[in-house]
C-alpha cells in the first residue's frame, strides 16, 4: 500500500510546483538564503496542496477510470487503495499545507485555501465546462506564481502574471489535444467531444503567440531593465 500512496500523491507532477520559483528567480532574490528556503518550502506546501487536489480528482472519477485503459490502473480506480483511505489522506494533506503556510507565511492561507478551493470545485464540476476547464488549469499556474511573491515578499510584475497565464493555456490546451490523440479521450471524457484537434492547434499557436508577444513588452519595459540592470532582456526572447 505503501508504494500505491506514493503513486496517488503523483510526485512527479511536482514539477509543475516550479513556478512557484519564478519571483524568487525574477526578483534576484535567489542570492539570499532566508528566501531560498522560503520559496522552497513554499514549493513543498504547494506540492502538498496538489497531491491533496490529485487524490480527491482519482477519488471523484473513480468510475470513469476504471473504463479507461491506463486510469484504470491508478491505485484507487483500481481498488488498491480504499475510497476511505483515499480521503483520509487528501483532507489531511490538504489541512498540512494550509497548517504550514499559516506557520511559516500567514499571508500566504489565503492563496492556498484559494487553489484548494479552485481545484476541488474543478474536480466536480469545472472541468465539464469546455474552455472553462483549460482557464482553472491556468489560473492554478498563476496562484502558484502568486504564491512565490508573497512568501519573500516582493511585487509581481503584470508581465509575469500574463506570461505565466497564456503559457499555462498553452499547456492546458496541448494536454487536451493529446487526450483526444490518444483515443479514449472522447469516451471517457465528455468535455473533449467538444473541442476538436483543430480548434485545440489553433488555441495552442494562440497561446503560444501571446506568450512570446507579452514576454517581449516585459523585456523592453523600462521599469524592468532598471530593475535589471540591463538593456539585453530582449535576447532572451525565444527564438
Amino acid at each position: 500500500m505503501y508504494k500505491d500512496l506514493i503513486i496517488l500523491l503523483r510526485p512527479k507532477h511536482w514539477i509543475k510546483n516550479l513556478f512557484v520559483l519564478a519571483p524568487l528567480i525574477f526578483s534576484f532574490q535567489f542570492l539570499k538564503l532566508e528566501q531560498v528556503l522560503l520559496s522552497l518550502t513554499a514549493f513543498f506546501c504547494f506540492s502538498l496542496a496538489s497531491s491533496a487536489v490529485y487524490i480527491g480528482n482519482d477519488i471523484v472519477d473513480r468510475d470513469r477510470d476504471k473504463e479507461h485503459p491506463e486510469k484504470r490502473k491508478r491505485p484507487i480506480a483500481s481498488g488498491r487503495i480504499p475510497v476511505k483511505v483515499g480521503i483520509a489522506t487528501s483532507i489531511s494533506l490538504a489541512a498540512a499545507c494550509i497548517s504550514v503556510s499559516f506557520l511559516v507565511f500567514p499571508g500566504a492561507v489565503t492563496v492556498v485555501i484559494a487553489y484548494l478551493f479552485i481545484n476541488f470545485f474543478y474536480s466536480f464540476y469545472l472541468k465539464h465546462l469546455v474552455l472553462i476547464d483549460v482557464f482553472t488549469i491556468a489560473f492554478g499556474f498563476i496562484l502558484r506564481v502568486v504564491m512565490g511573491a508573497v512568501v519573500i515578499r516582493v511585487p509581481i510584475s503584470e508581465w509575469i502574471i500574463l506570461v505565466t497565464f497564456f503559457i499555462s493555456l498553452f499547456l492546458g490546451f496541448a494536454k487536451r489535444h493529446n487526450e483526444i490523440y490518444m483515443s479514449a479521450g472522447k469516451s471517457h471524457r465528455g468535455v473533449l467531444g467538444l473541442y476538436s484537434q483543430e480548434l485545440l492547434t489553433l488555441f495552442m499557436a494562440m497561446s503560444a503567440v501571446l506568450t512570446i508577444v507579452l514576454y517581449t513588452f516585459y523585456t523592453i519595459d523600462p521599469s524592468i531593465a532598471d530593475r535589471f540592470h540591463s538593456q539585453r532582456l530582449i535576447y532572451s526572447i525565444p527564438a
